[in-house]
């Protein structure tokens, strides 16, 4: 009943965005906005991703070894 709902909200907004000559104008203005963007190849996506992979995985063992001492002396501290 929910997804009905809702799916009636979205047409009933769609037809009132439709209908407005502002948002048809500004749909449009972004079509040609986007039109002129310079997408990224696959290549430099690709090696993008791959630095983001290999950043993510140097912080999460820089944070991993930074943890396990903190928690070493955490250990220390309280079992004196």
């Amino acid at each position: 009943m929910i997804a009905v709902g809702s799916g009636l909200v979205a047409l009933i907004a769609a037809v009132i965005a439709y209908r407005s000559n502002k948002i048809h104008t500004f749909v449009v203005e972004v079509c040609v906005e986007l039109s002129k963007v310079t997408w990224p190849t696959r290549k430099e996506t690709w090696s993008q991703t791959v630095v983001v992979l290999i950043v993510s995985v140097i912080a999460a063992v820089i944070l991993g070894v930074y943890d396990a001492v903190w928690s070493h002396i955490t250990d220390l501290i309280y079992n004196v």
